[in-house]
């Protein structure tokens, strides 16, 4: 019965949006970790070295991120679902806010705080779940 529901959800998923918003995401972190925003403040607090080896690595990390972005894209379109938001932008961006802040931010905030890492640091990569959280959920409400 709960493997209907699912595939249900599936079939009434809009996979182009999903796949538009998922690149949504990706393409705003290239531009939130760039120079333009805050790769410097990041790479100062997070303690990443950029080296010949960390370049190197590159490529599989961005076909990762892309693979990440995927699947956020796709829990958000089923929450939507779910919530009866498809067509609603403004009750989508507000159930990004809230999953962003309820889950991620809590989720993050812990670990950073066990972790001893600068509460900046948290702000930056919080900062782009958030924006990101909220660029999916609008997409993927408002498109029809």
């Amino acid at each position: 019965m709960q493997t209907e529901l699912y595939v249900h959800y599936l079939k009434e998923l809009n996979w182009l949006a999903v796949a538009a918003s998922a690149l949504a995401y990706f393409f705003l972190g290239a531009v939130w970790y760039s120079p333009v925003l805050f790769s410097k403040t990041w790479v100062r607090l997070s303690g990443v070295k950029m080296n010949e080896d960390s370049r190197k690595k590159l490529p599989m990390m961005m076909l990762g991120s892309v693979l990440i972005s995927l699947v956020m894209a796709l829990t958000l379109a089923l929450l939507l679902l779910g919530t009866q938001s498809i067509g609603h932008p403004v009750r989508g961006v507000m159930l990004g806010g809230l999953v962003s802040v309820g889950i991620a931010f809590t989720a993050m905030a812990l670990n950073n705080m066990y972790e001893s890492r600068p509460l900046g640091l948290l702000l930056i990569n919080w900062g782009y779940n958030f924006a990101g959280s909220l660029l999916i959920c609008l997409i993927l409400s408002a498109w029809k």
